[in-house]
């Protein structure tokens, strides 16, 4: 029997594991494949939210192919969890099913599990190896470990601007080039994450759902708005809404009146410190991270994007660059703000993409 190396067969479980994309947030995507004399007999994958663990759904899966795990190799792409949440420790199940060994592609940072899985597979027994296309399996789940070890959710910023870095005209009306090739990519986007993200200046002068209409529809993102003075207009979509779709609203100065009206809309509302500039946009994170609101993409406006790249807490960046010039020198831009930003960030693992009126460039956000 040809056997192959731990990294193929560590390869099937990750790519089982993005199957989970939009729907196990703010849980990580994992995926798992069983594996004896050389054939893979389970597979699995955390499919959603709550339900049962990649684990344990590959085990079940080999069982019902008929399988015997005695002796069998369990790949998985993420540490097993060893306590009880919205379901059991998936090391048990892994003991009691007479698997041998079992290969970790990285051990899990939230500090439930973070080698205390490991350490039970041990325990009874079991050889366990970690390390199998570790890189690969932390990208995977970038978002995830960022929410885990900062308490802040994982932010990627996206833009729509002309050639010359300009989104708005000198008035603020935003310009709009999408046509359905990008309406379709960007609204597939937003299902990505779990909530979009934009100011009130932005509901003032878009006045914009921020669901999921184009394209393919998987899921809806919740839906947060930045607003410090809760100047935000009571028969804006956004509020007119927010019983069909989940909807935050952060702010830091209290307006009795139009808290009690924004609640009664269905919106939940969020107190945040205030800082000099407004408000402590590190803390408003922080709050919505503690709604489990893992991943935002922010659409707001140039002033936002200054704020969240100064005080580095942007991870990820998309520009929209359309093939057009808008130019004007009191046209806003996609990162406008006080100042400059002394950091310099920069874009790596930079990936473009070609539409017929625009280029999309992405990456990651670096501060170094």
């Amino acid at each position: 029997m040809r056997c192959l190396s731990h990294s193929y067969y560590m390869n099937v479980a990750l790519e089982l594991a993005k199957q989970g994309e939009y729907f196990v947030l703010p849980n990580p995507r994992v995926g798992c494949v069983i594996v004896k004399n050389g054939t893979i007999i389970g597979r699995g994958f955390h499919q959603r939210y709550g339900d049962r663990h990649a684990e344990v759904l590959a085990i079940e899966d080999a069982i019902k192919n008929g399988y015997s795990l005695k002796n069998a190799t369990m790949y998985v792409t993420l540490e097993p969890c060893s306590h009880y949440g919205k379901q059991p420790p998936c090391t048990e199940a892994i003991v009691r099913s007479g698997i041998k060994k079992v290969v970790v592609a990285t051990k899990d940072p939230n500090p439930l599990v973070n080698g205390k899985g490991i350490a039970r597979l041990k325990s009874a027994g079991i050889e366990v190896i970690v390390g199998i296309l570790e890189n690969e399996a932390i990208l995977l789940n970038k978002d995830f470990f960022k929410f885990i070890k900062t308490n802040l959710p994982y932010i990627a910023v996206k833009v729509a601007q002309s050639l010359d870095g300009k989104i708005a005209s000198p008035g603020g009306e935003r310009f709009s080039f999408n046509t359905e090739e990008e309406n379709d990519f960007v609204h597939l986007l937003r299902q990505k994450y779990m909530a979009v993200l934009v100011s009130a200046n932005t509901v003032i002068t878009d006045n914009p759902m921020l669901n999921a209409r184009f394209g393919k529809i998987i899921r809806q993102p919740a839906r947060v708005v930045i607003d410090t003075n809760l100047k935000i207009p009571t028969n804006s979509k956004i509020v007119e809404t927010a019983k069909d779709y989940q909807t935050f609203v952060v702010y830091s100065k209290k307006n009795e009146e139009k808290i009690k009206i924004l609640s009664q809309s269905g919106i939940k509302l969020i107190e945040a410190d205030e800082s000099e500039n407004g408000m402590d946009l590190r803390d408003a994170l922080s709050k919505l991270a503690k709604e489990k609101i893992a991943s935002i993409l922010v659409e707001g406006g140039g002033n936002l994007n200054f704020s969240l790249l100064k005080e580095g807490l942007a991870d990820y960046w998309y520009s929209f660059v359309f093939h057009t010039f808008i130019g004007g020198k009191a046209t806003k831009t996609s990162v406008d703000g006080e100042g400059f930003l002394n950091s310099y960030p920069k874009l790596s693992n930079v990936k473009i993409t070609r539409f017929k009126n625009s280029t999309l460039i992405e990456g990651d956000i670096s501060y170094v």
